[in-house]
């Protein structure tokens, strides 16, 4: 049965908005961290990284419709949303080196963390092409299964996006329970003794949950239709289509609201007020 042309329509729509609204959020990060010069730490610039690649993943929804449009889209978001997942890896990675292995310098290795993220993703995006696998279904573009054609596209969904997707998210999940657990355990650890420990345990918790949560959804209504490729799944393509299009908004909170980017932000709004000698250390511990 599938959509009708209505319900497509806006399926699209509400992509459209939730993807604006991330790309709202990866400017707003992007333009911190070009605003304040002392915030340009490693961490940062891997958070601007990613958030880079959620805009220009963005960008690629708000391509005008048309069939070699639609396989832009289709090839650019492929990319652009796994570089971006890749990128959340990498940070995870960073943390844990730098926390629980106690490894100097792991900045050092930002240009080949960087570059790994960019070109893993490409044979990926770039694959489908083969089989012509790429078309228009449920309200955007990317790999197109039917009853006709089924499991070609569903091979190229599970190895080039799913099953990369949810290694990753399981991963993460891993590390910063590793790091919340050791953080926990060991009471010469340095964040346990601070006022901010809770904070940045709550603060670590949802790193992975962001990535989960944005393509949770998803993730069942793709389940759906390997059962039946042509099912009306409208309500659920609504709700997965916007938590989706959420994700990079939901990183731009998580990974780049921190509490120094929030104690610059309070010093602009307010410039004449002095700001708590608490919220001032918190920046300071969780930058």
């Amino acid at each position: 049965m599938g959509l009708s042309h209505e319900e497509d329509q806006w399926v699209s729509i509400s992509v459209e908005a939730a993807m604006g609204l991330s790309m709202l959020g990866a400017l707003f990060i992007v333009a911190v961290y070009t605003a304040f010069k002392d915030l340009r730490c490693y961490a940062a610039r891997l958070v601007v990284y990613m958030e880079t690649l959620d805009f220009l993943n963005g960008v690629s929804y708000m391509l005008p419709e048309g069939e070699s449009w639609c396989v832009a889209q289709a090839v650019l978001s492929s990319y652009f949303s796994m570089a971006s997942i890749l990128m959340t890896s990498v940070i995870a990675y960073s943390l844990f080196v730098a926390t629980l292995r106690h490894t100097p310098n792991v900045e050092k290795k930002e240009a080949l963390f960087v570059t790994i993220s960019l070109l893993l993703p490409l044979p990926g995006a770039l694959l489908p092409l083969m089989t012509n696998s790429y078309g228009k279904m449920h309200g955007w573009c990317w790999v197109k299964v039917s009853e006709r054609d089924f499991w070609v596209p569903t091979i190229w969904r599970l190895t080039t996006f799913y099953v990369p997707l949810w290694t990753i998210i399981l991963l993460n999940t891993y590390v910063y329970a590793r790091i919340i657990r050791v953080a926990k355990e060991q009471s010469n650890f340095t964040l346990s003794q601070s006022t901010t420990y809770e904070t940045v345990v709550k603060k670590l918790v949802w790193y992975p949950l962001v990535l989960a949560a944005s393509y949770l959804p998803l993730t069942v209504v793709r389940g759906m239709e390997f059962v039946k490729p042509d099912s009306d799944l409208f309500p659920l393509l609504i709700v997965a289509g916007v938590a989706m299009g959420l994700g990079g908004f939901g990183n731009a909170l998580v990974y780049g609201l921190t509490p120094s980017v929030k104690y610059k932000l309070l010093g602009c709004l307010y410039p004449t007020r002095r700001l708590s000698y608490r919220y001032s250390k918190q920046s300071n511990e969780l930058r």
